[in-house]
């Protein structure tokens, strides 16, 4: 064994080490037991109403263990490598390149927050041997379908409530008591100033879209049935707790018989204001479940409000705030209940 499978194969121990102490974990569901992916979790702590996904670590071990052993018989033969450039080492430099995108340039020493292809370049030769130019590594991947695009932000912190809200919103969910109404609630902008976005237009040009120059907003306050798919929004001027306790009195006429109303929302100040719980405490009837902090996919009417961007107000080309409501409202009208219409293919009336 030489130099460059010994390297090889300590990686592949470092890479089946951290696997182990750090597997991926799964969230049980209290309400139907349903696995979720959690992230991946140090095997020495507790974690309650979670499990190690087993299937995921095996597929994590054979793939470090395949590239360990690709890389082991293909490192056997370095004078080869360096005058020719078979098919065996363009599999091999396949996965070194694999590996190395899989982790950043500064795990490597290097000051770069992310590869270019020169860097790739110049670690590639610093470990194989192998000299090649950037323009060859953009065509390896290229042909091992990587593209250069705009990474998505994620966040690495947890709330520590997580897990007795999202039993608290499951349980709420399930509650079939008559009488007891569940709903997502959130707030969302509306611009005068269009929102740009994709559309179809003859490649090397971009589509122009009129602004008006000094933007205007309104705000609409709106909340989702969470079994029948009914949406009941309001207006404002401000997005204040006036808006908030607006949309909750217009709930409260529309849901008279209702013994219990119960709100998914998220954790904006207005929903816990001094006066929106001066309201709340001589309507108990309410009850506000608070999503977990920086998890707003767990409030469904986020899709609404993508949607009425989609249909409405991306690029539109609307000269007034009055003629922009105009069409936001007949998409309120026509998108109900939701999902489950094609608000995207009404006509404008």
């Amino acid at each position: 064994m030489n130099k460059y499978q010994t390297v090889t194969v300590l990686v592949a121990a470092i890479n089946l080490m951290l696997m182990m102490l750090f597997p991926p974990y799964d969230y049980l569901s209290a309400h139907n037991n349903v696995p979720n992916f959690d992230g991946f979790l140090p095997v020495f702590g507790e974690h309650p109403n979670r499990e190690i996904n087993n299937n995921f670590l095996s597929i994590e071990i054979f793939i470090v263990l395949a590239n360990a052993a690709i890389a082991s018989l293909l490192l056997t033969d370095r004078a080869r490598l360096r005058r020719r450039l078979d098919r065996q080492h363009l599999v091999l430099l396949g996965v070194a390149l694999n590996l190395l995108l899989a982790g950043t340039p500064q795990d490597h020493g290097y000051l770069r927050s992310r590869w270019s292809s020169e860097l790739l370049a110049v670690v590639l030769h610093r470990q194989s041997g192998v000299q090649v130019h950037a323009t060859t590594v953009r065509r390896w991947l290229k042909r091992l379908h990587y593209g250069w695009r705009r990474a998505r932000p994620t966040l690495y912190i947890r709330d520590p409530r997580k897990l007795q809200r999202m039993q608290a919103i499951a349980a709420a969910l399930a509650d079939p008591t008559p009488g007891t109404e569940v709903f997502y609630e959130d707030e969302v902008d509306i611009h005068l100033n269009p929102k740009i976005g994709h559309g179809w237009m003859p490649r090397g040009q971009q589509t122009a879209v009129p602004t008006p120059g000094k933007n205007r907003k309104t705000y609409l306050a709106g909340t989702l049935h969470a079994h029948t798919g009914r949406v009941i929004t309001v207006e404002g001027e401000r997005k204040d707790s006036l808006l908030f306790i607006h949309l909750l009195y217009q709930l409260k006429r529309t849901y008279r018989a209702a013994r219990r109303i119960i709100l998914i929302l998220d954790n904006y100040k207005v929903h816990d204001s001094a006066i929106t719980r001066r309201w709340l405490a001589q309507n108990p009837k309410f009850q506000l479940l608070f999503q977990p902090a920086y998890h707003p996919w767990v409030n469904r009417i986020e899709r609404l409000w993508k949607q009425l961007h989609d249909t409405v107000t991306r690029n539109h080309r609307h000269p007034t705030l009055p003629a922009l409501m105009t069409a936001v409202r007949q998409f309120l009208h026509v998108c109900q209940p939701f999902p489950g219409q094609q608000p995207s293919l009404a006509t404008a009336k």
